[in-house]
């Protein structure tokens, strides 16, 4: 199973396996996944990041920062699933 790190304005929303929320989501993704959810155009990126290392059977670390004037995004992928640790 692939393991993920996300950090979104830096604080870590997720760090670990992405088994641990296959059935209860974090309270954070909870409400961005449901049907009638209006995601920002940053979350649905994050999402396509998480979608591709769980393809490629590879690790992520994912860091989002946001803002008034946009965002932007940095993805790590890690091989064997790994991922770095969300301080790193």
């Amino acid at each position: 199973m692939s393991r993920v790190c996300i950090t979104i304005d830096d604080k870590v929303e997720f760090d670990g396996e992405l088994n641990e929320w296959r059935a209860t989501p974090p309270d954070f993704f909870r409400d961005l996944i449901k049907p009638d959810a209006q995601p920002e155009p940053w979350m649905k990126a994050i999402m396509i990041a998480m979608v591709d290392a769980t393809l490629m059977g590879r690790g992520v670390t994912i860091h989002a920062t946001t803002g008034v004037d946009g965002w932007s995004m940095q993805v790590e992928y890690h091989a064997s699933g790994a991922a770095a640790l969300a301080g790193s």
